[in-house]
């Protein structure tokens, strides 16, 4: 397991629970990379099974607007967002990591700290990449990005029987 190999730094146990709770966030939020990071909180409801977050929209023609939207949790414990969130938040309490309070995803230094700061889209896209090309086979030959995530979850709610009047706004 990877938390057990001695070969992992703390910092990369961090990176990789980071990276694994924003891939799943992004793919079925619906949402731009850089809105989701813009988050401002999330919290889990009583029952355990739904994330609720609440972030401000950055795009131009919403500059400001406050959004909140839930995630729920889903059977698949590997791809459940909330699983994913939890696994992030234990994980970083842990390793005794203080999170920002303003933001969802915390990015590392080049001093190997945790910042204050929040995560930029163009590091989540890094990320990405570097998972992506130690891939092999047709997804190596795949140009995938992290903005290309926002119709996995048009796709996921279509097939989970959302009507499209609910899924244009929860998309946009």
């Amino acid at each position: 397991m990877l938390l057990n190999s001695s070969k992992v730094s703390p910092i990369q146990i961090f990176i990789y629970a980071t990276d694994q709770a924003l891939l799943k966030a992004l793919f079925f939020a619906g949402d731009r990379a850089a809105d989701l990071l813009q988050g401002v909180g999330c919290s889990l409801i009583p029952d355990n099974s739904v994330f609720l977050f609440n972030h401000i929209w950055t795009k131009t023609s919403r500059s400001g607007d406050a959004n909140v939207f839930a995630s729920k949790r889903g059977p698949n414990r590997l791809i459940c967002p909330v699983r994913g969130l939890e696994m992030y938040f234990m994980i970083s309490g842990s390793l005794g990591v203080q999170l920002a309070p303003d933001f969802l995803i915390c990015p590392v230094t080049k001093s190997d700290s945790v910042s204050p700061r929040s995560l930029e889209s163009t590091a989540a896209q890094s990320r990405l990449k570097l998972y992506t090309s130690s891939c092999s086979g047709r997804l190596l030959s795949k140009n995938l990005t992290i903005h290309g995530f926002r119709s996995g979850a048009d796709v996921f709610l279509a097939l989970e029987g959302v009507s499209l009047h609910e899924i244009m706004d929860h998309v946009g």
